[in-house]
């Protein structure tokens, strides 16, 4: 996998909307509550329902000093049906920090092999999360992981609720007591949503 090929999550999201965008705390907890019954929660058990259930617990615990993880990302949009909230493809993606900045990106496949092995990720990914375990990638995949700390460049600041991360998206970041990380990213432009990312606890 080419480096060049990372693309940041929020690029994804085309076509700048002129109208004032909402406030970012009341967008996710609307988006969150819709996303629960979206998911058929709690009934359904998918991976999904520990971000809606459990954001509100969730909490700013320590970062490590350098670290990534690799983990799923969807994108909601606010202006598409409930029944179409899901319809957005999951993407295999990454949490970086160094030195008090992180980083989160999008890892896209380059061919049909690519794909073959990030839907493989993908898959894992989800039931680590949901049953517990860890997370083996591909040597090739976790040698690319390795080198995206170095590229972490966006602040992070703690705050009592969690880590907000400045960039061309605003995000923020935490963790459920014992257990995986939630991050929510708001877009500047492109239609209005957010993108919600969950990334197991082991830190590489």
């Amino acid at each position: 996998m080419s480096r060049a090929l990372l693309v940041i999550v929020t690029c994804s999201l085309a076509h700048a909307d002129s109208h004032p965008r909402p406030a970012p705390e009341p967008l996710i907890a609307a988006l969150l509550a819709r996303l629960g019954p979206a998911a058929s929660c709690p009934g359904s058990h998918r991976v999904w329902c520990i971000a809606s259930e459990r954001w509100s617990a969730a909490t700013a615990a320590d970062l490590p000093p350098t670290g990534v993880v690799a983990g799923i990302t969807i994108g909601l949009e606010r202006d598409k049906p409930d029944a179409e909230l899901l319809e957005t493809a999951v993407s295999l993606s990454a949490l970086a920090v160094k030195d008090g900045r992180g980083l989160i990106i999008d890892i896209p496949p380059e061919n049909a092999t690519e794909k073959k092995t990030i839907g493989a990720a993908i898959a894992q990914i989800g039931a680590v999360l949901k049953n517990g375990g860890h997370v083996e990638l591909p040597p090739a995949l976790a040698r690319l992981l390795a080198t995206l700390p170095a590229g972490a460049t966006h602040p992070l600041t703690r705050t009592p609720a969690g880590w907000r991360m400045s960039g061309k998206a605003e995000g923020w970041i935490r963790r459920i007591p014992g257990g995986p990380w939630i991050a929510v990213e708001v877009p500047g432009d492109g239609p209005i949503g957010i993108f919600v990312s969950i990334y197991p606890s082991d830190w590489h």
